[in-house]
């Protein structure tokens, strides 16, 4: 049966003429082009005249609201998908079992490298929900639609109807937190593939990493101060993203007088790095604080359910700064110079999950250490963007348990021989 798309209510006038039809298809262009480019706080009807060749006054007949012209690249991205989505199920029926994890690998290359605009917009999307309540509505149909046609999917791939459905997340956790990954630290198609066989670190371009910048000697009201405008700075990415981010805004949302942001940076772009940095760092510490201590783990069930613990603790405890902390990886994946903190991270990072896993008989090595970020940031979004109740989240804890002893032991769905297959065209890079 062919898919469906779950459309959002978009309110404005329908195309009547085809030069209508015209217009609204270059104005929808356009949108998805800003969020990716820019992010969700850019986006305006003025910005979308400009970029689409459309008269201000025609963006907003067929597009009354800001909402309205985020609908609308929802649902046009949707129904790409569904699209593909089409053509994979007719080839998997029409051709008899495949390799689902195969599949899922595809949908990453292909993500970060010929739609890596469309993929950007797509995140930038998902984030709105984490960002905005009544965003949610739509985020959520997005995601029950995905977990219906990775189900299907999964069933054709020999995958029993039984298992299907918690395969299902688990692909969407795996894709979902690959593109974060591959787009925020600007992988290509091979690398992506690539990653799932020898996991992140080969991939990461230490080289050209600039230093961490130091800390600034300053008095204790200066540094008090400095504070004040990271955690402005971070609260206003967690609720309009990195493009939000002007010196003005933050002194406001700290209640600090307008000079006082420029005494401490220079530009919004330093403010940007320092708070992304001071982000970065924070996340970095929680995890080795969890994760440094081997005489607790002594098993692979003390991993995985240590795992699923500090999973929790980060959605509850500290949701709104990882909401910020995701923007700036898709503001990395624009801006190539806020890089060096995020490679930084990822490396200490995989180094400890690689540690976790090869410490642990038998070895699961690097490749599942990657695939346990993916799963673990993927999971992240998804459940930020949709919201989630008591029970969703016991439901989620005991899925990341589940899926950590599975790589620890190599005996997750995913751990499979020849995984790197055809490789993939990356095709024109649009960023």
């Amino acid at each position: 049966m062919k898919s469906v798309a779950i459309e959002r209510p978009v309110r404005g006038r329908a195309p009547k003429q085809m030069r209508s039809e015209r217009t609204r298809r270059a104005i929808t262009d356009a949108v998805i082009e800003i969020l990716a480019t820019s992010g969700a706080a850019n986006l305006t009807h003025r910005q979308v005249a400009k970029a689409s060749g459309a008269s201000l006054s025609a963006t907003t007949y067929y597009f009354a609201t800001k909402d309205d012209l985020i609908a609308a690249a929802s649902n046009d991205l949707l129904a790409g998908y569904l699209g593909d989505f089409d053509r994979v199920i007719r080839a998997l029926r029409d051709g008899g079992p495949d390799s689902l994890p195969q599949r899922v690998v595809q949908v990453i290359a292909l993500g970060v490298s010929r739609r890596r605009t469309r993929t950007l917009a797509w995140c930038e999307i998902m984030l709105e929900g984490a960002r905005h309540v009544q965003a949610r509505v739509h985020v959520r149909a997005w995601f029950e639609r995905l977990h219906e046609l990775w189900a299907q999917v999964a069933r054709l791939c020999g995958v029993r109807s039984d298992d299907a459905a918690t395969v299902a997340t688990g692909a969407i956790d795996l894709i979902v937190g690959g593109l974060f990954y591959g787009l925020a630290l600007d992988l290509d198609a091979t690398q992506a593939r690539s990653a799932f066989i020898g996991g992140l670190a080969p991939h990461l371009d230490l080289a050209r990493v600039s230093a961490a910048a130091p800390e600034p000697a300053l008095s204790r009201k200066s540094a008090q101060t400095r504070e004040r405008l990271l955690a402005a700075a971070a609260r206003l990415v967690s609720t309009s993203g990195v493009g939000a981010l002007t010196l003005r805004a933050v002194a406001a949302e700290a209640g600090l007088s307008p000079a006082a942001p420029s005494y401490h940076f220079a530009s919004p772009q330093a403010l940007a790095v320092a708070a992304q940095q001071a982000l970065l760092l924070r996340s970095r510490e929680r995890y080795r604080a969890a994760m440094s201590r081997p005489r607790d783990i002594v098993g692979h069930a003390d991993l995985a359910d240590l795992t699923s613990i500090i999973h929790e603790r980060e959605l509850t405890e500290f949701g709104t700064e990882n909401i910020a902390g995701l923007s700036t990886w898709l503001e990395t994946a624009r801006r190539p110079e806020l890089r060096s903190p995020l490679v930084r991270a990822v490396d200490v990072l995989s180094a400890g999950w690689a540690r976790a896993f090869t410490r642990l008989p038998p070895e699961a090595g690097a490749a599942a250490g990657a695939m346990a970020q993916y799963l673990f940031v993927g999971s992240m979004v998804r459940t930020l963007a949709c919201g989630a109740t008591a029970a969703d989240l016991a439901a989620l804890r005991s899925a990341m348990r589940a899926d950590v002893a599975a790589l620890a032991h190599g005996r997750h769905w995913m751990q499979t021989p020849g995984l790197q297959g055809a490789p993939v065209s990356p095709g024109p890079r649009r960023v």
